[in-house]
């Protein structure tokens, strides 16, 4: 799981990619970089990058996001689905009770 607070977590990506359109079409020309390391699907290291993990083939997916070069945010991949998840649940729970 996330090593950082779900609140710090959502502030740092929203901090980092707030020049970006909402539906994130494009965010290279707002000056945003992404790269990926890892090899597998998981979060229970957090944003943690282990160069001994990665040589012995066990580093989790952590997506690095880079504005400019003093501005960089690591998220675990798994606790990014996560998040996109809990909002996905939470607009249908709210789309239905507006039904109802």
């Amino acid at each position: 799981m996330s090593r950082l607070a779900p609140s710090i977590l959502t502030s740092n990506l929203l901090q980092i990619t707030q020049n970006c359109r909402s539906d994130m079409h494009q965010p290279d020309e707002q000056g945003l970089i992404a790269r990926v390391v890892g090899d597998h699907l998981d979060n229970a290291f957090g944003e943690r990058i282990d160069e001994d993990a990665i040589k012995k083939g066990y580093q989790e997916f952590v997506v690095i996001l880079e504005r400019d070069e003093e501005h960089v945010e690591c998220f675990n991949l798994a606790t990014l689905i996560s998040l996109a998840r809990e909002a996905a649940i939470e607009r249908t729970r709210y789309v239905l009770a507006k039904k109802s």
